[in-house]
């Protein structure tokens, strides 16, 4: 297996920060199949193909750690260092990460070739927006959106400067992520103008970059943002363009997600019919994908859970309860995620119950989404429960509504 580890195809997808295929190859010299790898790593097998085949969202230091302990591959190939057992780190995209430290695994294994400087500028500040999303999961948005400001204006000088053409476009791509994300930050802020100017900075810099699935999908985050805000006919006009950026065979995950933002567009002007028409086309949409990968700027697995999660989003706002209820269900474990947008699906959920009644059930379920991390920082969620709480007017509330109000009032201090 040592010649293995020094054949030039290894050390060249090494050098490259290419783990997938570093990966790839030691299955194959052992003769197993992506299946049977998944089943040792406890992966299926779409998963394992993902991986090989260098999805940026599979690429976490704790997986490419297992992957080395089961092929028995030096961690070094695989842009790790230390020992495999007993190390805890935090989740991180190493195929970014590799995009500019391809020498660690050269001066290791081959310090007499020095490694290839390909990085670009472009390649550059998306390491930083990389480690800023990273960031987003743990850090309220208010303490995240200063440094992804000076982030965004620092690339938006670079692509004024940009000396050429190529260099240009593709720096106009990498700031219409950061203002993308900038859009979200705002979002969650509640700070609903600037949300909007970011989006729109973020499909601008996508049309000047000619990246049309990049285009799409940010077309379509401002949907959603106006989708949810009960703006129906500017939701649906974006939804339109989002679809006509996307051309002739779009990839089934961005049917399903665009689908899914249309329910919501079209429940909140309370349009059954086409609403429910929409989820069953993002139903449609997530059963032809055939373990396609998620291309890129989708980050995000779309499947049967989270068109479950729009039904509850949809139907709620239908007043449709009790079909509400079964999509929770449904969605199952997607809704106890630790995120902001799980967090949102659970208030939708409280919704469901306090139509039906149940309003202890309703608040209990409320309460708890409120002392969780993902509420205590985010304006959206809080302003989402206040909108909760203004749907019941019973007189002497009962206790667990008293609990959410001191939860409430506590969350907007």
């Amino acid at each position: 297996m040592n010649a293995l580890w020094s054949s030039p195809a290894i050390l060249n997808a090494a050098i490259k920060g290419d783990t997938g295929a570093v990966i790839r190859l030691a299955r194959e010299a052992q003769g197993r199949s992506q299946a049977d790898l998944g089943a040792a790593c406890g992966y299926s097998q779409p998963v394992v193909s993902r991986i090989e085949r260098g999805q940026r969202h599979a690429y976490d230091i704790r997986i490419l750690r297992r992957f080395a302990q089961v092929l028995d591959i030096p961690p070094q190939l695989l842009g790790l260092s230390g020992p495999l057992d007993g190390v805890t780190e935090p989740p991180m995209n190493r195929r970014d990460f590799l995009a500019g430290t391809a020498g660690v695994v050269a001066s290791t294994l081959l310090p007499a070739i020095p490694a290839p400087s390909t990085e670009t500028v472009a390649d550059a500040l998306r390491l930083v927006t990389a480690t800023q999303r990273r960031l987003d999961g743990t850090m309220p948005s208010r303490d995240l959106a200063e440094p992804v400001l000076a982030h965004l204006r620092m690339t938006g000088r670079a692509v004024t400067t940009a000396a050429d053409l190529d260099t240009r476009t593709d720096l106009a791509a990498a700031l219409s992520e950061i203002a993308g994300f900038a859009g979200w930050l705002h979002w969650d802020m509640y700070d609903l103008g600037s949300a909007r100017r970011y989006y729109d900075v973020a499909i601008t810099s996508a049309h000047n970059a000619h990246d049309r699935l990049l285009g799409a999908y940010m077309t379509g985050s401002l949907a959603a943002f106006a989708a949810e805000l009960g703006d129906t006919p500017e939701a649906l006009t974006l939804l339109a363009a989002a679809h006509q950026q996307l051309g002739t065979n779009p990839p089934a995950i961005a049917i399903a997600w665009l689908s899914a933002v249309g329910a919501l567009a079209h429940a909140s002007a309370h349009d059954e019919r086409a609403a429910l028409a929409a989820l069953e086309h993002s139903q449609a949409a997530v059963e032809q994908q055939a373990g396609e990968s998620p291309p890129w700027p989708w980050v995000f697995a779309f499947d049967s859970a989270r068109v479950a999660a729009y039904r509850l989003a949809s139907t709620v706002r239908l007043g449709q309860t009790d079909t509400a209820v079964r999509a929770a269900y449904d969605a199952g474990p997607l809704l106890a995620a630790p995120t902001r947008q799980a967090a949102l699906w659970r208030l939708d959920h409280a919704d469901a119950h306090l139509q039906a009644g149940e309003v202890d059930y309703a608040f209990t379920i409320a309460t708890d989404v409120l002392d969780t991390s993902p509420a205590q920082h985010s304006a959206r969620i809080v302003n989402r429960a206040r909108a909760l709480r203004r749907g019941y007017a019973g007189h002497n509330p009962p206790s667990a509504v008293r609990r959410f109000d001191e939860r409430i009032s506590a969350a907007s201090a």
